[in-house]
């Protein structure tokens, strides 16, 4: 099975006050550890309530361009990433 990956710019915060960008396809995709700003390569996850929730592969650096990206979830704390 191929991974959904796609390029998303997070311009805004939910009501929920996650993340949210739009993908090319038109999807609200929610980037939990993203940053409003901040332009990712997510992996694309549809949730049983029709969301998009997406997982950060790489993060765009304007200077240096793609690169990894390090969660700010689960480093410090050893809480589990759930969607």
């Amino acid at each position: 099975m191929d991974e959904d990956v796609v390029q998303v710019t997070l311009d805004r915060m939910s009501e929920d006050g996650e993340p949210v960008g739009v993908d090319d396809a038109g999807r609200a995709i929610r980037v939990r550890d993203g940053e409003v700003g901040g332009t990712y390569r997510v992996v694309v996850i549809k949730t049983v309530n029709g969301q998009y929730r997406g997982r950060i592969r790489a993060m765009k650096d304007p200077e240096t361009g793609w690169g990894p990206v390090h969660s700010r979830r689960g480093l410090s704390d050893n809480s589990p990433t759930t969607y």
